[in-house]
């Protein structure tokens, strides 16, 4: 989607395409925390939800 983030929340187990405007703002504090993965190819991605599924 052109001009939106794709966010992994924190755990791993969720994700999200959030607009740019909507994380600036503070609108949607739940969001603050959620790591970009917008530019990753698949194998960066898996290896991203892989760590961050079992940091927690």
């Amino acid at each position: 989607m052109p001009g939106y983030l794709f966010l992994v929340s924190p755990d791993g187990m969720a994700s999200a395409w959030v607009h740019p405007l909507d994380r600036s703002t503070g609108n949607y504090p739940q969001y603050d925390a959620w790591v970009d993965a917008t530019g990753l190819n698949d194998a960066d991605f898996e290896a991203l939800v892989t760590r961050l599924q079992r940091a927690n």
